[in-house]
């Protein structure tokens, strides 16, 4: 079906929805990897595409957990892996932030020299991949003890991953302990001196 539609319209890779995405974009989501690759075979500038957030088929395919279609639109255009979004976000951004990206995905990612050297990339924010996982709650695999990972790197707030690490385990804890006491729990009584140690927390994180 989309041979034939290639075939009778020549342009239809490079034509995108009120939101910037393409038919690349699409088949990327849809896990429809033969239509990423005659889409690819038609006209790889499609690739380079962006949406009207800045992002490309190959963010999408990466927050979609969909490696297969990664690999393939890598292969067939390896340096659009250098491009980001208008957060400046990789595409190890997006795989890192994916619900649907399993720990094999993970694994593969970081066998693969285009992508593996993008660990010690920042976003505008001054956020590595390694700072966006340490955000994470799902940890599903661990960057730090890659050679590429620079552990120090500090983002615009000068924390680095760790940090970010330890700011959100203290707004997680003060907001259990906030829940506790709005809740009025007879269980365990928080007194001034805890409600002080919440915001300690809080002002810490």
């Amino acid at each position: 079906m989309i041979q034939k539609l290639l075939q009778r319209f020549g342009a239809l890779p490079k034509q995108a929805d009120q939101n910037g995405w393409t038919p690349l974009h699409l088949a990327t989501c849809r896990g429809s990897d033969e239509s990423v690759k005659l889409l690819l075979e038609s006209d790889r500038q499609v690739a380079y595409m962006k949406d009207a957030k800045g992002r490309t088929a190959l963010h999408a395919a990466a927050y979609g957990g969909n490696l297969s279609a990664m690999l393939l639109i890598i292969s067939s255009c390896p340096d659009c892996c250098e491009l980001v979004d208008k957060r400046g976000r990789n595409v190890l951004h997006f795989i890192i932030e994916s619900p649907w990206a399993t720990k094999e995905n993970m694994k593969a990612v970081l066998k693969n020299p285009s992508l593996s050297k993008l660990l010690y990339e920042k976003d505008f924010d001054g956020n590595t991949p390694l700072h966006h996982q340490f955000n994470m709650e799902d940890i599903k695999e661990n960057f730090i003890d890659h050679s590429r990972v620079d552990k120090m790197a500090l983002n615009k707030q000068n924390l680095t991953a760790y940090d970010c690490a330890l700011s959100g385990a203290r707004l997680k804890l003060a907001a259990k302990l906030l829940l506790r006491y709005l809740e009025g729990s007879k269980e365990e009584t928080i007194n001034v001196q805890a409600l002080q140690l919440i915001w300690n927390m809080v002002d810490l994180a």
